[in-house]
C-alpha cells in the first residue's frame, strides 16, 4: 500500500486528476449547493422536462461531434508535428455537423417536432447547444495532453456561475410557469458563448478549419464510436424517455433528480480519468504494464470507498437538497450509484480498446448493453414502475464492464485490472447498497457505518505512513 501511496506523491497523472477533481468542485460543488434552490423553484414535472432536453442535448453532442475529442490523444502521437492543426480542423468538422444539423431541421421541422416535443425555438438551440459541448469536448481533451488543468478550472466555473445566475433570473422574473424553459435557457446560453470563445481560440493558433486527410483519420478512428457515444446516453438517460412516456413528467423528475448523487461521484472519477488516459497512453508507450495495474487497482478500490460513503449518507442529503416531493426519488438513488461504480470503471479496461484503436469492440460492447436496457426497460418498466429502471441500470451497467473487461484481455492477453479488486469492491458495494436499503429510517445504523469506515480507512493510512517513517 506505502507504494501505491508513493504513486499519488510522484505521479503527474494523478496530481493532474486532483486539479480536475478541484476544477469540477469549484463547478459543480456550486451547482450542488444551488440544487435546494432550483428544486424549490421547479416542480418535480417542470424538472422532468428539463432532463428530457438534457438528453436529447447529449445525444446531439455525439451526432454533430462525431466522437471526433477521442481521437486526439492518438492524433497526438501521430501528429506530434502538427497537433494544433489537428485539433483546429477537428473544430471545423463540429461546426459542419452544426450547420448540416440546422439544414436537417429546417426541412424536417414539423416531424421533428412532432417527435421530441420540444418548443419550436428551443429546437434551434438545441442544436448550438449539443454542438458547443462537442466544441468543448474537444478543448478539453486537448488541454488534458498537457495536464493544463488550470485553464480547466477556469473555463469550468465561468461557466458555472454564468449558468446559475441566467437560470435563476430567467426562471424567477421571466418563465415563472414554464420554469424548465428558464433553466434550459440559463444552461444553454452561457455554454453556447463558451462554444464561440473555444473556436476563436483555435483559429488564432491555425487558420484552418478544413483539412480533409484529418477529417479522413478523425472519421476511421472515432465514426465506429459514434453508436458508442450514443448507445452511453441511451445506457444512461433512455429510461429517463420511456418513464416520461408511460408514466408522466413528475416520474422522469424525480428519476432524474435521483441520478444527482450519480453526478457528484461522477465528478471525481471523470475528472481522473482525463489525467488518467494521457498517463494510461505515456505508460503503455513504456511497456509498464505492471505500473498501470497498480494505479487502476488504487482507482477501483477508491470509487468502491465513495459509491459506499454516499450511499450511507443519501437519505440525508436528499432531505437538504429538495423538498417532500422530491424524498421517494431515495428508492432510485440507491441502484443507482451502484451503477455508477460500474460505470467509472469501465472506462479503465475501455482504454486498452481505445490504444489498439480497436473501437468496433467498444461500440459492440455498448450496443450490447444498450440493446438489454432498451428491452428490459421496455417490459419491466411499465409493469413494475419507474424505479425499477434504476435497478435494470444497475444490471446492464454490471454487463457493460463485463464485456468491456473481456474485451481488454482479449486485445491483449494481460489483465490490466486486478480482478480480485474488482471482486472486493463490487461486491462491499452491492453490501453497502443492501444494508441501505434495509435501514432506509435507521439514521443511527447508517451513519455509525459510514463513521467506522472514515475512521478504519484513516487508521490504514496513518499505520502505513507511521510504519514508513519507521
Amino acid at each position: 500500500m506505502s507504494k501505491i501511496i508513493n504513486l499519488l506523491k510522484e505521479n503527474l497523472a494523478i496530481k493532474a486528476g486532483i486539479g480536475y477533481i478541484i476544477g469540477n468542485f469549484l463547478n459543480k460543488g456550486i451547482v450542488f449547493f444551488t440544487i435546494p434552490i432550483f428544486t424549490r423553484l421547479m416542480t418535480p414535472d417542470q424538472f422532468g422536462l428539463y432532463s428530457i432536453y438534457m438528453t436529447y442535448e447529449l445525444i446531439l453532442v455525439a451526432i454533430i461531434g462525431l466522437s471526433t475529442h477521442t481521437s486526439i490523444r492518438n492524433g497526438f502521437y501521430d501528429f506530434k508535428n502538427d497537433f494544433i492543426k489537428y485539433v483546429t480542423s477537428l473544430v471545423g468538422l463540429t461546426i459542419t455537423g452544426c450547420l448540416i444539423s440546422i439544414f436537417i431541421l429546417v426541412f424536417t421541422y414539423d416531424s421533428i417536432f412532432r417527435c421530441l416535443r420540444i418548443e419550436p425555438l428551443l429546437l434551434f438551440v438545441l442544436i448550438f447547444h449539443g454542438a458547443s459541448d462537442a466544441l468543448i469536448y474537444i478543448y478539453n481533451s486537448y488541454l488534458s495532453i498537457y495536464y493544463d488543468f488550470k485553464r480547466y478550472q477556469l473555463l469550468s466555473l465561468v461557466y458555472c456561475i454564468c449558468n446559475i445566475l441566467i437560470s435563476y433570473y430567467l426562471i424567477t422574473n421571466v418563465f415563472t410557469v414554464n420554469t424548465s424553459v428558464g433553466r434550459i435557457y440559463g444552461t444553454a446560453i452561457p455554454l453556447i458563448i463558451i462554444g464561440i470563445v473555444v473556436v476563436i481560440y483555435f483559429i488564432k493558433r491555425c487558420k484552418s478549419l478544413y483539412n480533409f486527410n484529418y477529417w479522413k483519420y478523425a472519421a476511421v478512428y472515432s465514426v465506429p464510436l459514434i453508436p458508442h457515444a450514443l448507445s452511453q446516453v441511451l445506457l444512461t438517460h433512455f429510461n429517463r424517455i420511456i418513464i416520461q412516456r408511460f408514466f408522466d413528467n413528475m416520474a422522469a423528475g424525480l428519476f432524474s433528480f435521483s441520478a444527482i448523487f450519480n453526478n457528484v461521484f461522477l465528478v471525481i472519477s471523470s475528472s481522473l480519468t482525463y489525467s488518467y488516459n494521457t498517463w494510461f497512453y505515456e505508460n503503455m508507450e513504456k511497456n509498464n504494464y505492471i505500473q498501470i495495474k497498480k494505479v487502476s487497482t488504487l482507482y477501483v478500490y477508491g470509487f468502491s470507498i465513495l459509491v459506499s460513503i454516499l450511499l450511507l449518507s443519501s437519505t440525508e442529503v436528499t432531505m437538504m437538497l429538495a423538498p417532500e416531493t422530491y424524498q421517494e426519488s431515495i428508492y432510485c438513488t440507491i441502484p443507482l450509484l451502484v451503477s455508477a461504480f460500474f460505470a467509472a470503471i469501465y472506462t479503465l479496461p475501455s482504454q486498452v480498446e481505445y490504444y489498439y484503436k480497436k473501437t468496433q469492440y467498444i461500440s459492440f460492447g455498448t450496443l450490447l448493453a444498450t440493446f438489454l436496457n432498451i428491452i428490459m426497460s421496455l417490459l419491466l418498466v411499465p409493469r413494475y414502475g419507474y424505479v425499477s429502471a434504476a435497478y435494470i441500470n444497475l444490471f446492464t451497467y454490471i454487463i457493460y464492464f463485463a464485456f468491456h473487461y473481456y474485451f481488454a484481455y482479449r486485445i491483449k492477453k494481460y489483465n490490466f485490472l486486478d480482478a480480485k479488486a474488482i471482486l472486493i469492491s463490487s461486491l462491499f458495494c452491492m453490501a453497502i447498497a443492501v444494508y441501505t436499503r434495509y435501514f432506509l429510517d435507521n439514521i443511527y445504523l447508517r451513519w455509525g457505518l459510514l463513521l467506522t469506515m472514515v475512521i478504519i480507512i484513516f487508521l490504514y493510512f496513518f499505520i502505513e505512513r507511521k510504519s514508513k517513517l519507521i
